[in-house]
């Protein structure tokens, strides 16, 4: 008997099915990793307002520091540091109230 000649199979199938296993693992690995970042990045990306504006209120004046030995370093200079206190400081408080507050600071401090 005479052998008969095989017919060389193109295997194109077997290329297809391991080019969509290796698409299939690219998006699971893209899914999981870089989408993420992507989405964070332009979800809290900063925005840029431009310069901020001045403000509607003049600047508070900054105290000057006091050496050690300057009076007004003592344990009750706190209280006598509140009751100085310019009525500019955004406390609009009554005179009794600021009594009240003084009296609090002074059984605080002791």
């Amino acid at each position: 008997m005479a052998k008969r000649k095989r017919k060389r199979r193109w295997h194109g199938g077997r290329i297809i099915v391991m080019a969509a296993i290796a698409l299939l693992i690219a998006g699971f690995l893209i899914r999981r990793t870089v989408v993420p970042r992507t989405l964070h990045y332009l979800a809290y990306q900063p925005v840029d307002h431009g310069p901020m504006p001045a403000p509607d209120y003049p600047p508070s004046p900054v105290p000057a520091a006091r050496p050690a030995g300057a009076p007004g370093n003592a344990p009750g200079a706190a209280v006598s540091a509140v009751q100085n206190r310019a009525p500019e400081s955004g406390e609009h408080l009554s005179d009794s109230d600021r009594q009240q507050l003084d009296e609090i600071l002074r059984r605080k401090a002791k």
